[in-house]
């Protein structure tokens, strides 16, 4: 079977998903350029967004999280004050660091980079969790970020 197909099968379904909110998250955006408030003024537009989202969902932009829904903080035990501001780094395993920052890397420069990816967190008390992430290049606060979902990865949730 084509490895084009089998990914398609697999991935098809997350691709549209991490689209669907790249373009939702970019459309609150549009809307408040148009308007010409600033950035600021659509707070309320991106903290509904976040709070409506089911699954663990954040924004990095030059190497921090911006934004992080509940979902994330309860992932890694960590309350959105605390992961709001920090290095993204901070939370995936030692082992998946360099990984993880050169996929990010690649991404914000344009570059090839996988949009779905396992990888390995850290739990606060470090334990691994092992998620699958979903990332994608948007624009956020007219400047370069990452979107990204990660979920638990169901092949390796009792590990």
């Amino acid at each position: 079977m084509d490895a084009n197909k089998i990914f398609a099968d697999k991935y098809g379904k997350d691709l549209m998903e991490l689209h669907k909110l790249m373009v939702e998250l970019e459309q609150i955006d549009i809307v408040r350029q148009r308007s010409g408030k600033p950035h600021w003024k659509a707070e309320k537009e991106y903290r509904d967004f976040f709070a409506k989202q089911t699954k663990a969902v954040a924004i990095v932009q030059n190497g921090v999280f911006v934004r992080a829904n509940t979902q994330i903080s309860e992932m890694i035990d960590c309350s959105p004050e605390e992961i709001i501001g920090s290095p993204f780094g901070q939370y995936i395993h030692p082992s998946e660091r360099q990984r993880v920052q050169k996929n990010y890397e690649n991404r914000i420069e344009g570059k090839e980079a996988p949009i779905i990816y396992k990888t390995i967190a850290q739990h606060k008390d470090g334990r691994n969790i092992y998620v699958i992430l979903k990332a994608g290049a948007i624009t956020f606060w007219e400047k370069p970020a990452i979107f990204l979902i990660a979920e638990i990865d169901p092949d390796q949730k009792d590990k």
